[in-house]
C-alpha cells in the first residue's frame, strides 16, 4: 500500500505558502479525495500528483513582492494529500480540546468566529502540538506543507 503524507494549513501560514504558486497545472485534475473524521469532525484531503509547475512571479508582475521573484520551475517528486481548506475552528477544538489564546487573543467576531472559519491566533508551537495530537488521533502523518507544496 502506498503511504501518503498529509498536509494541513492554518490560516496564518496558508496565505504566505500559497501566494506565488501557479496552481492551474497542479490542481487541474485531483486524482482522489479522502475524508477524515476526528471526534465527529470531518475534513477533506485532496490528492496532488507529483509534477512540475512554475512558482514565483515575473519582473513585470506588479501584484507580487520582490521575494516572489524570479519565477522558476519546481518539481514535486511524490504525490501527496493537502487539506481542502485551512484547519477550521471546529477541527482545532476537536483535536486540541480548547480554543487557542496566543498573546491573550481568543477567537471572536473581530476576525471571524464560526465552526467552518479558519483557526487563527496560533503560534508555530501550537501548530506543532496540534499536528502531534492529530497524528495520534488519526494514525496518519500530517505536517505543514513546504513552500513548494
Amino acid at each position: 500500500m502506498k503511504q501518503f503524507t498529509y498536509f494541513l494549513a492554518v490560516a496564518l501560514l496558508a496565505t504566505t505558502i500559497f501566494t506565488a504558486c501557479d496552481f492551474e497545472n497542479i490542481w487541474k485534475n485531483p486524482v482522489r479525495t479522502e475524508t477524515i473524521t476526528v471526534d465527529g469532525v470531518r475534513f477533506k484531503m485532496i490528492e496532488v500528483t507529483a509534477g512540475t509547475f512554475t512558482m514565483g512571479a515575473n519582473d513585470g508582475d506588479t501584484l507580487s513582492y520582490d521575494w516572489d521573484k524570479p519565477a522558476h520551475k519546481v518539481t514535486l517528486t511524490k504525490d501527496y494529500f493537502i487539506g481542502e481548506t485551512e484547519v477550521t475552528q471546529t477541527l482545532w477544538e476537536a483535536v486540541m480540546g480548547f480554543k487557542p489564546t496566543e498573546g491573550g487573543v481568543q477567537w471572536d467576531e473581530t476576525y471571524g468566529l464560526g465552526a467552518n472559519r479558519p483557526a487563527y491566533s496560533v503560534s508555530w508551537r501550537d501548530i506543532q502540538e496540534f499536528l502531534v495530537k492529530l497524528n495520534q488521533k488519526t494514525g496518519k502523518t500530517f505536517r505543514l506543507p513546504t513552500e513548494a507544496e
